[in-house]
């Protein structure tokens, strides 16, 4: 199940901003509305998202692509995988350290 815009967070950390991360506007994955989310972008297509944790509280950070979403080749940010990770510098090394990252298509 995808998440709502409801569930980033545009709450920015000390420790995030000093890893990269910034609040920057997106389009969420459902209703392709504009939020404001706080993401550590690795490129024009790869970006890590925080994402706020209600059932349990706390954060995650996930993975997403900008890609199209649907014959129309509209552009937006999608979730890559169902891997995400407890901590913003978890999320840095990891992705980092998969070179996973691609070019926009």
């Amino acid at each position: 199940m995808l998440e709502t815009y409801a569930d980033y967070s545009a709450e920015l950390t000390e420790e995030e901003r000093d890893l990269g991360f910034e609040i920057v506007e997106v389009q969420n994955c459902v209703d392709f509305a504009p939020v404001h989310v706080v993401a550590y972008r690795f490129s024009q297509c790869d970006q890590i998202v925080k994402m706020n944790v209600p059932v349990i509280g706390g954060h995650s950070y996930r993975h997403e692509r900008l890609r199209a979403r649907d014959a129309s080749a509209e552009m937006s940010w999608m979730p890559v995988g169902s891997v995400v990770f407890p901590t913003a510098n978890q999320a840095v090394e990891g992705l980092g350290a998969t070179k996973q990252l691609q070019f926009c298509h």
